[in-house]
C-alpha cells in the first residue's frame, strides 16, 4: 500500500526537533505530508483522501512557536507555560473516518485513559499509542512504522483498490471541473438555477449531475478496472461468514439519513411496528409536493408479507420432501430473491431489524399507499434505499401496471414460425 503518510506535529518544521528528524527519515522511503496544525491536517485529508498512516501529536500548542513565554507583570519577568490542549486531537480522530494506521505520540499515558479507550473502540488495533520520548529514537521508530505499514498492506490487500479508486476519483474530478469550467465558469449556477426553476432540489441535482459524469469516466479507466479484476480473481480470505456478508449487502442497499437530510425518493419511513413505507414519488415532484402539502406515493413493505410468501411457496425437493431452511435445495424459496414474481418485490437484510437477516416484501397489487406531506414529515425516517435499487423498485412497479394482455398465438402459427415438419403449408 504505497500511500502517503500524514505527519501532524507543531514541531515538525523546527530543524533541530526530533519530530523533524523522524519526518526526514520517513520521507526517504515514502511520500509524506508534513503539517504543523490539525487544521492543515484536516485540509490534507480532504484533498488527498487516502493515507497509509497518520502520525499525530496529542498535544498541540496554541501559539505558533512552542517557546517559553515571559510575561512582564509589574516590571518582573515571570515564566508562563504555553497553552496546550488534548481535546482537538481527540475530536479530530472522532470526527474523521479513515481506514489506515494511526500513530499517537504523547507525553501522557493516553492509552489507559478514557480518551484512549474510546479511540481504541473506534480504531481497534489500527491505532498505536507511544510516548513522545520515543520519537528521539529516529532509526528505531522509522523501522517500526515502515514495518507495520508493510504488515498492514499485506493483511489488507483489498485497500489497494481503495487507494486506486480514490486517486482515480481525484484525477477525474479535476478533469470534469476543468472541462466544465473552461466551457463556462458559471456552470454550477446554471445547473442549480435550472433545477430550482423546475421545482427539483437544486443542490441534490447538481451533485447527481456530477456523480453521473464521474461514474462515466470511472468505468472507462482501464487501470482501475484491471485492479478490480485482479483482486476479484484471488481466493476469499478466511471462512465465509453469512452474517458479515449480509451486513455488507445491507450497507450496499441502504444508507442512514440524518434529521437534516431532505426528503428524497427512496426514503424509508416507519408506518407502524410491523410495516414500512418507501417513497416512490419521482424526485422531480418531491419539493413541489412539500411546498403545496401534497400527497406522496409509497409502497408498503412488511416482514409478514415475506413470511406469507414462504408459506405459499413450499420448499420441496423432487420427491416432494419438505426441506429445512438449512438445506441446499430449497429452490422455491431461493428463487424469490431473483424478483421472479411480477407483483412482488423483496428487500433483504432490512436495517430497521436488529438481525441482518430480516427481509421485507411488498405486493404491487395492494400495497401502494398515499400519505400527505404533513403526515410524512412526522414519521420516523432513518434510512433510504440506495441507487440502483430504488430505480429497480420503481421500474418494476411501473412495469407491473403497464402490462397489456394479448391473445395467445395458436399452435399452427407457432409451428410454422419454428419451421417444424408438421406445420401446415
Amino acid at each position: 500500500m504505497d500511500g502517503v503518510i500524514l505527519f501532524a506535529d507543531d514541531k515538525i518544521h523546527k530543524s533541530k526537533a526530533n519530530e523533524r528528524k523522524l519526518y526526514d527519515a520517513l520521507k526517504q522511503e515514502l511520500p509524506i505530508v508534513a503539517v504543523h496544525s490539525l487544521e492543515l491536517a484536516q485540509k490534507s485529508i480532504l484533498s488527498i483522501g487516502t493515507f497509509s498512516a497518520l502520525i499525530l501529536d496529542w498535544q498541540f500548542t496554541d501559539a505558533e512557536e512552542d517557546e517559553i513565554v515571559l510575561e512582564d507583570l509589574e516590571g518582573i519577568k515571570i515564566q508562563k507555560p504555553s497553552t496546550k490542549t488534548d481535546d482537538p486531537t481527540y475530536n479530530f480522530l472522532v470526527q474523521n473516518d479513515f481506514f489506515s494506521l494511526v500513530y499517537i505520540y504523547s507525553d501522557k499515558d493516553i492509552e489507559s485513559e478514557e480518551y484512549g479507550n474510546q479511540l481504541r473502540a473506534k480504531y481497534g488495533d489500527r491505532i498505536k499509542f507511544s510516548k513522545k520520548d520515543n520519537i528521539s529514537q529516529t532509526k528505531k521508530e522509522k523501522i517500526r512504522i515502515l514495518k507495520e505499514i508493510q504488515e498492514w498492506k499485506e493483511a489488507n490487500k483489498h485497500l489497494v483498490i481503495a487507494q486506486s479508486w480514490s486517486s482515480t476519483i481525484n484525477k477525474y474530478t479535476q478533469k470534469i471541473f476543468r472541462e466544465l469550467s473552461s466551457t463556462d465558469k458559471n456552470w454550477i449556477k446554471y445547473i442549480y438555477d435550472s433545477a430550482k426553476a423546475d421545482g427539483v432540489s437544486p443542490e441534490i441535482f447538481v451533485l447527481d449531475i456530477f456523480q453521473y459524469l464521474l461514474s462515466e469516466n470511472l468505468i472507462k479507466d482501464e487501470t482501475l478496472l484491471a485492479e478490480i479484476r485482479n483482486y476479484a480473481s484471488q481466493e476469499i480470505v478466511g471462512e465465509q461468514n453469512h452474517k458479515s456478508v449480509s451486513r455488507l449487502f445491507q450497507k450496499l442497499f441502504y444508507t442512514e439519513v440524518l434529521d437534516t437530510t431532505p426528503i428524497m425518493t427512496g426514503d424509508i419511513v416507519k408506518l407502524d411496528e410491523n410495516s414500512f413505507g418507501i417513497i416512490i414519488t419521482p424526485e422531480c415532484d418531491v419539493k413541489k409536493l412539500l411546498d403545496i402539502s401534497g400527497s406522496f406515493d409509497l409502497l408498503r413493505f412488511s416482514n409478514e408479507r415475506f413470511n406469507a410468501t414462504l408459506t405459499r411457496l413450499e420448499a420441496t425437493d423432487s420427491k416432494r420432501t419438505t426441506l429445512t431452511i438449512e438445506s441446499k435445495n430449497f429452490k422455491n424459496w431461493k428463487k424469490i430473491f431473483n424478483q421472479d414474481e411480477q407483483r412482488e418485490h423483496i428487500l433483504p437484510s432490512f436495517p430497521y431489524f436488529e438481525n441482518t437477516n430480516g427481509t421485507i416484501l411488498t405486493d404491487f397489487s395492494i400495497d401502494k399507499i398515499k400519505i400527505s406531506a404533513e403526515e410524512l414529515t412526522a414519521l420516523e425516517r432513518r434510512f433510504k434505499l440506495n441507487s440502483p435499487f430504488i430505480q429497480q423498485l420503481r421500474q418494476r412497479y411501473v412495469a407491473y401496471f403497464g402490462r397489456v394482455g394479448v391473445p395467445a398465438l395458436p399452435d399452427i402459427v407457432k409451428y410454422y414460425n419454428l419451421k417444424l415438419e408438421n406445420s401446415s403449408s
